[in-house]
């Protein structure tokens, strides 16, 4: 990962979760066409990208859903999970609106092409995305 992608998402972090953040290290890793989890008989499925990142002490994991391209319907899980007891959740999980994740952009009313979805994950759990 380029320095220049790390402080992106670190100014990305940082402006969403309203704190400063300086990110020194980062994995990025995308799912492709992946079905909704739990188990889903249909043939909905989602391509998305996954980001953690950290400086050490702070980690945040951003996802990145492509607006309008999202199939996931009904009972979908949408969040992460990690190491039993830290997880979170977003408030659309389980909901028949899953795939219904804000598209909008900064002024709130210009329609994104992308939507994205930052969680604070730390040893003690999470905090509820913004």
């Amino acid at each position: 990962v380029s320095d220049e992608l790390l402080d992106e998402v670190s100014v990305f972090v940082s402006n969403s979760q309203q704190t400063v953040f300086n990110g020194s290290w980062m994995l990025v890793a995308t799912w492709d066409h992946v079905k909704a989890f739990p188990g889903n008989s249909t043939n909905e499925t989602n391509t998305f990208q996954g980001t953690l990142v950290t400086n050490g002490e702070e980690s945040y994991a951003v996802f990145t859903y492509q607006c309008d391209l999202m199939e996931w319907s009904g009972r979908a899980t949408i969040g992460y999970y990690a190491d039993g007891d830290l997880y979170e959740n977003h408030p659309l999980t389980g909901s028949p609106n899953a795939n219904e994740i804000a598209c909008l952009g900064n002024s709130s009313s210009q329609p994104s092409q992308w939507t994205n979805v930052v969680y604070h994950v730390s040893s003690n759990g999470s905090e509820v995305p913004k």
